[in-house]
């Protein structure tokens, strides 16, 4: 199975513009985030923040971003997770890594780190992880 990301023109979504309820690819986004595939009890023993839960919903915006705050976290992954097919938990796991270890200092808004995370090599589709 190879990964596939929504097209460019979808990716758009991602940053708040041109989101209608009538975009298959906005539709997709909110049905997956709907049900958090990635849980907090999924991630690593990395020591994160549990507060503001009800502020990450909808769509990654310009909100300062804080990787140690892991509803934030989360939402970022499960955001990403939802542009992938084939998305697993263990490929979240990666990308949790990732996150926490990898990230630059200059990734400041929600929005740079799903850029990045676009950017960074990819991982394979498999049950490698």
């Amino acid at each position: 199975m190879t990964r596939k990301f929504v097209p460019v023109k979808s990716a758009i979504i991602i940053c708040g513009h041109h989101c209608t309820e009538t975009n298959p690819a906005a539709m997709r986004i909110k049905a997956y985030l709907e049900r958090m595939n990635i849980l907090k009890e999924h991630l690593s023993a990395y020591k994160y923040s549990w507060t503001n839960e009800s502020t990450f919903t909808g769509e990654a915006s310009h909100r300062l971003f804080n990787r140690y705050n892991g509803n934030q976290l989360l939402f970022i992954l499960n955001l990403y997770a939802s542009l992938i097919e084939g998305f697993t938990i263990k490929m979240g796991l990666k990308i949790e890594d990732r996150l926490m270890n990898q990230l630059p200092v200059a990734a400041k808004t929600e929005i740079f780190v799903l850029d990045w995370l676009n950017q960074t090599a990819p991982l394979p589709v498999s049950n490698a992880y």
